[in-house]
């Protein structure tokens, strides 16, 4: 019997391969492939695995560790933090915590679904996501909905009723719940964010939090708190814009799910349909180029309205079922199963998502986004608007000119100095990074359609200049070349026709020269 040591346990492997060894592994099921073990070896742990299984499951965990798959299966499911910042601001995703969640071998290929919930801090996002996970694991077991028994105490995500903040970063619960949808497994996680709008933490990272949340979702829920407000629309158009166009959302779904509505009588679906209706046009209205707009107009949206849980929710840290309103424990029965039923098959697998949310955190810890309140969103638009204005202005200045106008290069280049100085004087500051980012765009675009527009120009003019030169060419009498400096070809007797060919290329050569000296 010989040992393989490597970080995490000891690989033992009968290296004779005698009979009594053979007899009794091959009887085992490899726990990665669920076949009968081929040239099986058995780790410290006791679990057993044919030899090549193992092999390129060790080749694929890389640095992440040779951890046991079987026991990683067996590890109690729980809340994980799969993104956190640092102490400069940027974000930081927890590559072990990736492969633990997405990377098993049973799962990786299974397309998966992402249902997520941001919004304003302590407002029962966590508690929400913890009646999402017993929707989900009667769903994945017994096939049904059920949100467990009356005297049932809430646990999963860290919650607690009160002011003081408890979810700190993007928290991912361990355990996907695998159910079928058209004959097909699909994989569900659920994430929770940290709140937003809070005064103790960064802006930016929490900004950035809530970007790669929606970024990566399949179903998001949006969480706030009596109605929708100004605010709430301003930071989701901050979100949406700090992202960019050119980004691909997966998003199928958004809720907005408004918590402590006013009337407890009128919280049904129609109600609610009505409610988001009316709100939507105020948007539309209030909001030119909203880029949140765009992003709700490519997903299925709803809104659901819920009363107020009552005192024993808001005060115990119990949230058992019983200590509900009425009223209350009815919507959330309703919204919950709503939200299981919507789950659908996506194009990205498990093992694809873990690449999205590695180039996803690059890309938002890379971005220059100084934006981080709705004032700033404000601000930045209106310098925007300034910047068109200015752009336009250019455009008309360049428009404006003659073909038959010469030395354009300097003009060009004192009405660039005025526009960049005009603008310097009308920007509305937010930051030093943004004010040289803003300027630099600015000055960049009308260096590169000045040069543009002069080198256009300066075709156009020699093109239509030298065809003008040649009419007068044939047009002028011999002593007109001559006195423009032409002169004759040095022979004996010369005919008349060769001195206009003389003269007629020595004025093309001097008109050529004009132009370029004055271009």
């Amino acid at each position: 019997m010989e040992r393989d040591i490597s970080p995490e346990f000891t690989v033992f492997y009968d290296s004779s391969r005698g009979n009594t060894f053979r007899r009794r592994r091959l009887s085992s099921i490899c726990a990665l492939c669920n076949e009968k073990t081929q040239e099986p070896i058995t780790i410290s742990c006791g679990h057993t695995f044919c030899w090549s299984c193992y092999q390129e499951y060790r080749a694929s965990t890389g640095k992440h560790g040779y951890r046991c798959p079987a026991c990683i299966n067996q590890q109690p499911d729980e809340p994980l933090q799969l993104v956190k910042v640092d102490e400069n601001g940027q974000l930081v995703l927890q590559e072990k915590v990736l492969h633990r969640c997405f990377l098993s071998r049973r799962i990786q290929e299974y397309p998966v679904y992402l249902i997520s919930v941001i919004g304003e801090r302590r407002t029962g996002k966590s508690f929400l996501m913890n009646y999402l996970i017993k929707a989900l694991q009667s769903q994945e077991t017994a096939k049904k909905f059920d949100l467990g028994s009356e005297d049932e105490i809430l646990k999963g995500f860290t919650w607690k009723p009160g002011p003081e903040k408890v979810t700190y970063g993007i928290w991912i619960w361990s355990k996907p719940f695998i159910l079928e949808q058209n004959g097909q497994k699909v994989a569900v996680f659920l994430l929770d964010t940290e709140g937003s709008m809070d005064m103790e933490g960064d802006k930016k990272a929490n900004i950035k939090m809530c970007m790669l949340t929606m970024l990566l979702s399949s179903h998001l829920v949006y969480n706030v708190n009596s109605s929708i407000k100004e605010t709430d629309i301003d930071y989701l158009e901050i979100y949406c814009h700090g992202i960019g166009s050119d980004k691909g959302y997966n998003l199928k779904h958004f809720d907005f799910l408004i918590k402590n509505w006013y009337d407890p009588e009128k919280c049904a679906t129609n109600d609610a349909e009505s409610y988001i209706k009316e709100e939507i046009k105020k948007m539309k209205k209030r909001y030119k180029n909203c880029t949140f707009l765009e992003v709700l107009d490519k997903c299925s949206s709803k809104c659901f309205l819920m009363p107020n849980p009552g005192p024993e929710i808001t005060s115990k840290e119990t949230g058992r079922l019983k200590d509900m309103n009425k009223e209350f424990q009815d919507r959330l029965r309703t919204y919950l199963s709503d939200v299981v039923t919507r789950i659908q098959l996506n194009t990205s697998t498990c093992g694809e998502m873990t690449t999205m949310m590695m180039e996803f955190v690059s890309h938002l810890n890379h971005q220059k986004y100084n934006i981080s309140s709705p004032i700033e969103m404000y601000n930045m638009g209106k310098n925007q608007e300034h910047m068109e204005e200015i752009k336009n202005e250019f455009r008309e200045f360049l428009n404006s000119w003659p073909l038959w106008r010469l030395r354009i290069g300097d003009q060009v280049a004192k009405k660039i100095s005025e526009l960049q100085q005009k603008f310097e004087e009308s920007f509305i500051y937010i930051n030093k990074d943004d004010r040289e980012d803003q300027l630099e765009k600015l000055m960049k675009y009308l260096v590169t359609e000045g040069d543009k527009f002069c080198r256009n120009h300066n075709t156009k003019l020699l093109i239509n200049g030298i065809p003008a030169l040649v009419s007068l060419v044939a047009a002028a009498p011999v002593g007109a070349f001559m006195a423009a400096g032409a002169a004759t070809t040095a022979v004996a007797n010369p005919t008349t026709f060769e001195m206009v060919i003389s003269g007629g290329s020595a004025i093309v050569r001097t008109g050529w020269g004009l132009v370029r000296r004055f271009i």
